[in-house]
């Protein structure tokens, strides 16, 4: 699945949406390790996902299980436009 990138603006925050699939569980759970690991030196919420959050904002990923495949959702907050980009 390369699904495209759903862009939008709610006031203050300008949101970032994707979803990528995951053949096997075990690539899920590396791609969650490594982006904990890329952002160590912040707020850190693994309840229902994995929620990270910095000054401008926040992202979430969550997933859901459809015929053995993982379907991860990815949604980014930020208040800073370039910072949106750059974080994805």
């Amino acid at each position: 699945m390369n699904a495209p990138i759903e862009t939008s603006f709610v006031y203050p925050y300008y949101q970032l949406n994707k979803k990528s699939l995951f053949n096997y569980s075990k690539k899920y759970h590396l791609f969650l390790s490594r982006v904990s690991a890329e952002f160590v030196f912040y707020l850190q919420d693994e309840f229902n996902g994995l929620y990270i959050y910095f000054a401008e904002g926040n992202f979430h990923v969550k997933n859901e299980v459809d015929n053995r495949n993982i379907i991860a959702e990815i949604n980014l907050k930020s208040k800073i436009l370039e910072n949106r980009q750059l974080i994805f």
